[in-house]
């Protein structure tokens, strides 16, 4: 196989991984459809995936193995060499450069920068949220604020007329009587 065909595989295969964390078990064909891809070539991919532990079949649907395997391969991968997987994952390497030292296969090192990448995505996205949650929680404490200071209100008129009646019926019930 050549470096090209390995590059596209572990490409291929880097999409498919992020394809069945967004979107769970799924058939080659939808993967593809996903993926805009051929189904043999998703098929050959999720091949190699079920080859390395990463991937199970179960009733023609793919889905990614429990975590605690796949972070069991992928320290396997990391263990060899922690610090040039660092290098490769920080640093700016080109798409077509070989790992350092021979630490694992590519798209390894492509997934982790796109779970990075979206960690931090979802990290800003909670903190916008967060904030527009915290808007929305003075908007609503603002509010029952303003709406206990009506319901007060309204209560002393309510409490203004009732003394009000019954002052009047007290006068009403003496001016019968002083009439009888």
């Amino acid at each position: 196989m050549s470096k090209a065909e390995s590059l596209q595989n572990s490409e291929k295969q880097s999409a498919i991984y992020s394809y069945l964390a967004k979107n769970g078990a799924s058939r080659p064909s939808d993967i593809a459809r996903g993926l805009d891809s051929t189904r043999q070539s998703i098929h050959n991919a999720l091949k190699r995936l079920e080859k390395k532990g990463i991937v199970s079949n179960g009733g023609g649907k793919y889905r990614l193995k429990d975590q605690d395997t796949i972070i069991k391969i992928v320290d396997g991968f990391a263990n060899k060499d922690v610090n040039a997987v660092n290098e490769q994952v920080n640093g700016d390497i080109s798409e077509a450069s070989e790992p350092v030292n021979g630490t694992g296969p590519r798209w390894v090192i492509k997934l982790v920068k796109e779970l990075k990448l979206e960690i931090e995505a979802l990290e800003r996205q909670l903190a916008e949220r967060s904030g527009q949650i915290n808007k929305i929680t003075e908007a609503m404490i603002e509010e029952r604020k303003r709406t206990d200071s009506v319901i007060m209100q309204q209560a002393k008129t309510i409490d203004d007329l009732s003394s009000q009646l019954q002052l009047t019926e007290a006068k009403n019930r003496t001016w019968w009587r002083f009439w009888w």
